[in-house]
């Protein structure tokens, strides 16, 4: 996850799937990382991953 902002990467995480928990790691830590943030906007592709009841609820 990258930070348009300052351009800084905030969250990532890797696995041999692309499943919705590897993209669920990401976003939290991006969440982590940014503690004062209190409002982001997510872009994201439209995978099913991405599409997840998981995901949406998150």
């Amino acid at each position: 996850m990258l930070d348009l902002f300052n351009h800084v990467v905030v969250g990532w995480s890797m696995h041999h799937r692309q499943d919705r928990k590897m993209v669920l790691r990401a976003v939290e830590m991006a969440v982590w990382q940014c503690p004062e943030a209190t409002q982001a906007i997510l872009h994201s592709a439209r995978g099913t991953q991405f599409t997840s009841g998981d995901y949406q609820r998150y």
